[in-house]
């Protein structure tokens, strides 16, 4: 299913090549620095992202207000806001555990797209 919903997608948004699975997930590119991973599940497909480093002033302020985007999904759409491994990069993932056609593919993505940017701008407002 997801494979051709990528074939789809790849033709919808123009891309010079249709997109490859490596590492069992298909990378999406944004701008030159940024992308997002599209990784099949048993039962749907993962939305990752890195969004950008962690702002060094305010970090508590920053904490207190990623909080209130994942409270409910209400700032983020349903995804989630955490950070990586080292605790230095803020990361943005979403989970679509059901069937969905690829109509509700592409405009989870299109979400998936506009909340990225939205965090992104958040967290460089706080630096």
């Amino acid at each position: 299913m997801i494979d051709n919903f990528i074939r789809d997608l790849s033709k919808d948004l123009d891309l010079d090549q249709e997109l490859q699975l490596i590492n069992n997930s298909y990378t999406i590119p944004l701008e030159e620095d940024l992308s997002f991973n599209i990784t099949p599940i048993e039962s749907g497909f993962m939305l990752t992202a890195t969004l950008a480093p962690l702002p060094t002033d305010n970090k508590d302020r920053f904490f207190e207000h990623i909080l209130h985007g994942n409270l409910f999904g209400q700032g983020t759409r349903g995804a989630v806001l955490g950070l990586n491994d080292e605790g230095t990069l803020l990361t943005l993932s979403k989970i679509v555990d059901y069937n969905v056609d690829y109509k509700g593919f592409r405009e989870t993505i299109e979400d998936f797209i506009n909340i990225i940017d939205f965090w992104r701008e958040e967290a460089r407002l706080f630096k």
